[in-house]
């Protein structure tokens, strides 16, 4: 097993599992946004992608049904633009 460390030298494991922890105790929109920017900004960005959807599936999707839409709307426009403010509409819905 490798570790592998974001740009800032975090555990890139232990990046994307304090995401899911602050996106459900939904503390701090900042911490999600700092967390999701981290790894996204490591090089992680179709990752990025891979761990919103996972969330959302996990989590979110039974009680709303129609983000899956919206997603994806975002995701085709971040793949024409690569703009990262994509995903962090995806992190404040």
């Amino acid at each position: 097993m490798t570790l592998t460390f974001t740009r800032y030298l975090y555990n890139a494991d232990e990046v994307v599992l304090t995401l899911i922890e602050c996106l459900l105790k939904q503390n701090s929109l900042n911490e999600c946004y700092y967390w999701i920017y981290e790894y996204y900004k490591t090089g992680y960005e179709k990752e990025s992608w891979q761990i919103l959807y996972k969330i959302y599936y996990d989590f979110y999707m039974l009680k709303n049904p129609k983000m899956e839409q919206k997603m994806n709307d975002k995701y085709l426009k971040w793949k024409e633009t690569n703009d990262i403010k994509c995903i962090l509409w995806i992190v404040k819905n």
